[in-house]
């Protein structure tokens, strides 16, 4: 009997274990938006969190233009990682789902061709230097569900010093009196409305 409570101990505390640390797992991806290349299953690496949600944790394929996938092994993708995509000297576009809903940070640090960034009206936080060192990246359009832009997400490149200065002539687009209009007017960026926020 003791022996028998010791091992329905041990398993209980087992799974435990496995539902409260993330697990890693591997990807089949599923686009919802059906537009841009999405990559291959085995190009991401990402997390499970409490069985409910992945995070990108890397990307290891070379797309130029990339849609990131809504869902990684059926589980529904909702943030990108800290680190994920940075470096990466192959991307020039970078297409977000309507399911991420946070951007780490230092995500995409240092991707020196990419140009456009389109993100869907899910996306609520952008960690600080998310976009930083993204010298062909002149401007970004951001969406109303944006609540919060961290220090040096947008618009900054690293000197020789390795300082981030402003980019020359960085425009944010976005609604007024939003999180992108403060972020534009606390960094001195140039600032183009698309209207009220609804």
């Amino acid at each position: 009997m003791k022996n028998h409570i010791k091992i329905t101990s041990f398993l209980l505390a087992l799974l435990l274990m496995f539902s409260a640390f993330p697990l890693a797992v591997s990807a089949e991806t599923t686009n919802a938006q059906g537009t841009g290349q999405t990559g291959y299953a085995s190009d991401f690496e990402h997390m499970v969190y409490y069985s409910d949600h992945a995070t990108i944790t890397n990307y290891t394929g070379s797309a130029d233009c990339l849609e990131i996938p809504y869902e990684l092994d059926g589980y529904t993708v909702t943030e990108i990682g800290s680190y994920a995509f940075d470096y990466n000297d192959n991307l020039t576009n970078v297409i977000f789902p309507a399911s991420v809903d946070e951007i780490g940070y230092y995500a995409f640090e240092g991707c020196s061709k990419l140009a456009q960034v389109t993100m869907s009206d899910s996306v609520m936080w952008i960690g600080d230097h998310a976009f930083v060192d993204c010298p062909a990246l002149k401007g970004v359009t951001l969406p109303q569900g944006v609540q919060s832009i961290a220090d040096h997400a947008f618009g900054y490149v690293y000197n020789e010093y390795g300082d981030p200065v402003k980019v020359k002539d960085f425009t944010i687009t976005g609604y007024t009196y939003s999180a992108a209009e403060n972020y534009a007017i606390n960094n001195g960026f140039k600032f183009v409305s698309i209207g009220a926020k609804p």
